[in-house]
């Protein structure tokens, strides 16, 4: 999950030494620990080196979001997209991007193209429920938190993590909060 959006300066980050698998790796390691700013350097010359590796320019795209290059970030994600088009934590970072900057329709398509090929992804579900009631749309947020819910169900309730399920808890409050609002 992002943790901001608030655009800052948009510059071209400081390029480093070294060779691709070296600076890919410091980079995955700082932005692992939370320091998406040092963390930035070297994945982008790590992208440099290797423009199509769509894991630096996912992590690349997702550490600038968070510091608040939201063009650039948005840029990196979609390179990534576009180099791995099956790998959907591009699609969920660009996703939660759009919908944290109110950008609900190109919010809604990257989620909705996770589902294209994981139709059970409780997480795009989540996030596609919770970008209709935010846009006001009660329907598709109940279909949505309804879907979640009976895919969660059917689970073997003793398997669900604690965050599996905190996050059944909320589906619930948050399908029964749309439909007050119907």
């Amino acid at each position: 999950m992002l943790v901001s959006c608030a655009p800052v300066k948009e510059e071209p980050p400081r390029q480093l030494k070294g060779d691709f698998f070296e600076l890919k790796a410091e980079g995955i390691r700082h932005f692992i620990d939370g320091r998406h700013e040092k963390a930035i350097p070297y994945l982008y010359t790590a992208s440099l080196h290797r423009p199509d590796d769509s894991e630096t320019l996912g992590a690349l795209g997702d550490a600038m979001l968070r510091t608040g290059r939201n063009k650039q970030g948005i840029k990196f994600l979609q390179r990534a997209i576009e180099a791995s088009p099956y790998d959907s934590r591009p699609r969920f970072a660009l996703g939660n991007a759009y919908k944290i900057l109110g950008k609900y329709d190109k919010a809604i398509k990257q989620f909705l193209s996770i589902l294209d090929t994981k139709p059970d992804n409780l997480i795009a579900i989540g996030n596609l429920g919770d970008i209709y009631y935010k846009s006001g749309n009660y329907e598709g947020c109940v279909k949505q938190f309804t879907r979640f819910i009976k895919l969660v169900e059917v689970k073997d309730s003793a398997r669900l993590s604690e965050r599996d399920k905190r996050f059944y808890e909320l589906a619930k409050k948050q399908k029964a909060s749309c439909q007050k609002s119907m």
